[in-house]
């Protein structure tokens, strides 16, 4: 009987910590990195669900990033990036980070099933930084990449490339992200655009044929972006992803109306409205944002007379508590009407119990020079 070491148990590895990939260590790696997306990496696993296995001990290598095209899962992918080298654990997936709702048939997975997957980390070397290459490189590269397909992407960084191979191997970036687009796979394919940026963001010193191919891919990227934070429905940042889109390009039609439409999911059909009718500023017979903006004035409206309403029930609230209150012609507790009734003194202590409530005494009564008391008038 083999004895099993547990040295960490629960662990939350997912990149949203949400749960849905918990790990638990059964032997510990070695040395301090991990692999970082775009690394090549080695793993033997197991893979099972409700203790049934349906992959045993599959040995393979792929790209972190890139590890579906194996059909590797999501979870899987993001539990590697956490594992040092020699490492052995038990990961716990999600269905969210597994097959989904749909599950798989060729595994007779069900739908939101939870799998383990036992995962040992062979070997793996790390992607290079886009920061290790030059200009000219990254240029280049991309070209190769786009001629030569994904592969070459995959083992070439930033870094390593000239101007031409970076412009290149980001627009091959940008139609891996159209692709994962396409099949809806919202955060992989924002994963790709990101990768766009990585590339080009600091590219800013170039010749004019470049430069204009580079802020192209920018902006394109930027806008790609920002339509997948609408589809995660994450606006804030969807709107901060246009506001980048229109530095670019401040008369962008596609820039204005996704940032309209962040606006809007958050409720703010003031600057809703004001972007819509950017967008027919340069495209008079857009009929998406005519529509946009008449649904916009409606939400105002609606909004305007709810707010009526509110205030008109509470004055109308006020006026009828004043109604009732017997002291509504009073300010701070005072008297604001200098007319004294006597029923206003129902209640008031006399002048000796207030005078015996503070331990004082009621003053002798005064009298004349003939010992009199002096009477007082009515």
């Amino acid at each position: 009987m083999e004895l099993v070491q547990i040295y960490i148990v629960g662990e939350d590895v997912s990149e949203d910590k949400d749960g849905s990939i918990i790990r638990s260590v059964i032997k510990k790696g070695e040395k301090y990195s991990n692999p970082n997306d775009g690394a090549t990496v080695k793993v033997k696993y197991t893979a099972s669900y409700n203790g049934n296995v349906f992959e045993k001990e599959r040995e393979l290598e792929f790209i972190v990033g890139e590890g579906d095209e194996q059909g590797i899962i999501p979870g899987l992918e993001q539990a590697v990036k956490k594992m040092k080298q020699h490492e052995k654990s038990k990961f716990d997936i999600k269905p969210s980070q597994a097959y989904g709702a749909k599950g798989n048939t060729d595994f007779n997975i069900p739908g939101d099933a939870t799998l383990v997957y036992e995962v040992e980390l062979l070997s793996f070397e790390k992607a290079k930084e886009s920061w290790e290459l030059s200009t000219e490189e990254k240029l280049e590269q991309s070209e190769i990449a786009k001629n030569r397909g994904t592969h070459y992407f995959k083992e070439k960084q930033p870094w390593e490339l000239d101007t031409y191979g970076r412009s290149d191997i980001a627009e091959q970036a940008k139609n891996k992200g159209n692709k994962y687009f396409k099949k809806e796979n919202y955060r992989k394919a924002k994963q790709f655009y990101k990768k766009v940026k990585k590339y080009l963001e600091y590219e800013t010193d170039l010749q004019e044929e470049n430069k204009e191919k580079r802020n192209s891919l920018m902006l394109a990227t930027h806008l790609n972006i920002a339509m997948c934070e609408i589809k995660l429905e994450d606006f804030s940042e969807a709107r901060e992803e246009c506001n980048k889109a229109l530095e670019l390009d401040p008369k962008s039609v596609k820039a204005y109306f996704r940032r309209a439409t962040a606006y809007f999911q958050v409720h703010d059909h003031e600057s809703a409205k004001a972007d819509y009718e950017k967008v027919l500023e340069y495209e008079p017979e857009n009929k998406a944002a005519k529509n946009q903006i008449v649904i916009c004035e409606q939400k105002l409206k609606q909004f305007r007379e709810k707010e009526k309403h509110i205030y008109a029930g509470m004055f109308n609230k006020f006026a009828e508590r004043d109604s009732r209150n017997p002291y509504s012609g009073y300010e701070d507790g005072l008297e604001s009407i200098g007319e004294w009734r006597n029923e206003m003194a129902d209640g008031m202590m006399t002048l000796q119990q207030e005078c015996e409530a503070f331990g004082e005494t009621m003053p002798e009564p005064k009298t004349n020079n003939h010992g009199r008391k002096h009477q007082e008038d009515d």
